[in-house]
């Protein structure tokens, strides 16, 4: 029996079909994932719903449908990834705990650095960089024609490592995945802010917020908008503790 699948313009999905795995060896796109969600005629779409937790794969397929593909020029192509994260767990016998699953994101052109001022590289690191974007907030017709590439990488984040440049780790290994799991995987990340209307609404209002911070900027009332970190620390530390937040360094991300 063949347990391996290939993701067509044309694929007609059954029952026994999500669990094979994917041929990636054979090229697909997103519109070809989403299509295979919606257009199955042995599960009903409100059965697919409920497969892959997400009540709006019909709507994203019909905006995908709606315009032509237009390619912004910084995405090269889509890509899911094998995603580990370990952390402190002091309920295991190890002290540690690990948590795994993919993700899914845009990946832009080698050599292509958009933030130069904020990440300066050699000309060594330049070479082989790529780009990594968010997808959640893009209307599908400018993502449908996009090939969907499978990494030949596992990534492994350990949080409790102090040295930040030794957090994220990559494994040299090509992993299997089944359709199931390119489906509701692709389509959880696409849905992440809801359906396309309530996507749209959250795009404009970050957008908003954006533009207010710069504005603010500009005129020197950022501290009006914003909350200074003291401020932030005090209120965490009144409720929680104190709290060590990596060396107290101001600067640091709290994650």
């Amino acid at each position: 029996m063949n347990n391996e699948i290939k993701i067509t313009s044309d694929l007609n999905i059954s029952f026994c079909d999500l669990m094979k795995q994917v041929d990636i060896s054979h090229e697909f796109t997103l519109k070809d994932v989403l299509r295979a969600a919606v257009s199955s005629t042995e599960i009903p779409i409100e059965i697919m719903q409920e497969i892959v937790q997400c009540r709006y794969i019909k709507d994203f397929y019909e905006e995908l449908l709606s315009k032509p593909f237009q390619d912004e020029g910084d995405v090269e192509y889509l890509e899911l990834y094998y995603l580990v994260d370990i952390s402190k767990d002091k309920n295991s016998s190890s002290g540690f705990s690990s948590s795994s699953q993919w993700s899914f994101h845009g990946v832009g052109k080698l050599g292509v650095n958009s933030e130069p001022e904020n990440r300066p590289m050699t000309p060594e690191e330049l070479a082989s960089f790529r780009e990594s974007y968010a997808i959640e907030l893009s209307p599908m017709y400018n993502l449908s024609d996009y090939k969907v590439n499978i990494r030949d990488e596992i990534m492994i984040v350990n949080w409790e490592e102090k040295d930040h440049s030794k957090q994220i780790q990559k494994v040299k290994f090509q992993p299997s995945i089944t359709l199931i799991e390119v489906l509701y995987w692709v389509i959880w990340e696409l849905s992440f802010f809801g359906d396309p209307k309530t996507r749209d609404e959250e795009n404009a209002e970050l957008k908003k917020r954006v533009e207010e911070i710069d504005e603010a900027k500009k005129n020197g009332t950022l501290d009006q908008i914003t909350i200074p970190w003291e401020t932030v620390k005090s209120n965490l530390e009144s409720k929680f503790g104190a709290i060590n937040f990596n060396n107290n360094d101001e600067n640091d991300e709290i994650t």
